[in-house]
């Protein structure tokens, strides 16, 4: 799934739209669906996958799942909870369920541009040892403290530093969850300089900036349109699992 930085950078962006929102809620929406409460070495999680991010398969890990489609059925969770609201009567409650909303989107865009090559590329690493994918994800949220270092105008900055989850939005998720990795991330992506300096001298093997890059600049503009169209009226719902049905071809 994206990383929390991923998922920040495409707030951010959406931010800059036509769209009513209030950027605290916003923000912690767009990390909602991490926000279980985690066993001792974080590989699986209360409430599970098929709960909190409305995975199709009830596996805990993407990695496991064999199937060519997209596996979070972001379209239930959008008809369950945001039907009713337009751009411009989001408030905070449904700023942060748009932001859940976008978060399914975007990991369905990251399983399907990342992970989906990774896996082909990197079969055998995955498949002989359980702990690869941590190496990976070094490469991944090292790009995220980079750029979050660098951007002090960035969402994490400027709102989600400073935001707190006051009222219970949403049903799926304990509270103790949600207070705990807000917390977490709070902490996590402020660094050090001396951490910096070493991140930066870096060789970026599974992720470089550039491709980190294009799928933040991408991803945006895809669900951009999706959501124009979601609240134009413009958009076909009936038998889809993902509204990013019939945009990509496995």
């Amino acid at each position: 799934m994206a990383t929390w930085g991923a998922h920040f950078r495409i707030a951010e962006n959406l931010l800059k739209k036509n769209f009513n929102l209030n950027r605290k809620s916003f923000a912690i929406g767009n990390i909602g669906p991490d926000c279980g409460l985690p066993n001792k070495n974080w590989s699986v999680f209360t409430p599970p996958k098929d709960v909190s991010h409305f995975a199709v398969s009830k596996t805990s890990n993407f990695l496991e799942v064999k199937s060519d489609s997209f596996i979070l059925n972001d379209i239930k969770f959008f008809l369950k909870y945001l039907v009713g609201y337009n751009k411009d009567s989001f408030q905070s409650k449904g700023s942060f369920l748009l932001g859940y909303f976008i978060h399914l989107i975007t990991d369905n865009l990251w399983n399907y541009h990342i992970m989906r090559p990774l896996k082909e590329n990197y079969s055998p690493k995955f498949e002989n040892n359980q702990n690869f994918i941590w190496e990976v994800k070094k490469d991944w949220y090292d790009l995220d403290k980079i750029y979050i270092t660098e951007k002090k105008d960035s969402l994490f900055w400027t709102d989600f530093l400073y935001a707190e989850y006051k009222e219970d939005f949403i049903d799926l998720l304990p509270r103790e969850g949600i207070l705990r990795q807000l917390e977490f991330i709070k902490q996590f992506y402020q660094i050090s300089n001396e951490e910096y300096s070493k991140i930066s001298a870096k060789e970026f093997i599974y992720m470089k900036k550039e491709k980190m890059d294009i799928f933040i600049q991408d991803s945006c503009s895809v669900i951009l349109d999706v959501l124009t169209q979601i609240f134009e009226g413009n958009f076909q719902f009936k038998g889809k699992i993902s509204v990013l049905e019939g945009m990509f071809v496995w």
